[in-house]
């Protein structure tokens, strides 16, 4: 049985300019988890005919039913990322403030991510894209720690590496 445990997970992220490569992004520092979904729109092109036969286990009855026949259309990949804010460290890896006191991840910014299950090790599958931060949320109570939340939607799709 595979198992991989998700202490190990990494996030590396950087903001989208031209000419920007793996060298640019920073490792993201107190990640608590990310998420990743892709998911497909789909376009019915059911007719009338579209039908098919199911009969039942013991074969004994059987009844025609409408079957839908779908076609799939843009493919959408979002995901989150989540941690804990830190202004003690370095404020590029930590989404606190820059030294203009500025937030480092805005709404709106398009950024690069490198998102790493297994750890970021040789060998290692990693997922990487470019995409829009569609969210930046923060939340605090009395009696935890100060979180955030990073939401994105794809630019152009993501691709599926191994670490070399």
């Amino acid at each position: 049985m595979s198992e991989i445990r998700g202490i190990v997970g990494v996030v590396k992220i950087g903001h989208s300019v031209a000419g920007t490569d793996e060298s640019s992004l920073q490792t993201l520092l107190n990640v608590t988890s990310f998420s990743l979904e892709e998911s497909v729109e789909t376009i019915d092109v059911t007719s009338m005919g579209d039908t098919r036969t199911i009969t039942a286990n013991d074969g004994s009855t059987s009844q025609t039913i409408g079957h839908r026949q779908l076609l799939p259309s843009f493919v959408t990949v979002s995901g989150t990322i989540d941690g804990f804010l830190d202004n003690a460290g370095v404020a590029t890896n930590d989404l606190a403030h820059d030294a203009s006191n500025d937030p480092v991840i805005r709404a709106g910014q398009e950024i690069v991510y490198e998102l790493y299950p297994e750890g970021s090790g040789t060998g290692k599958l990693y997922y990487e894209g470019r995409a829009l931060v569609t969210s930046v949320s923060r939340s605090q109570s009395v009696d935890g720690a100060t979180e955030y939340s990073i939401a994105f939607e794809s630019q152009g799709g993501q691709d599926y590496s191994v670490v070399a």
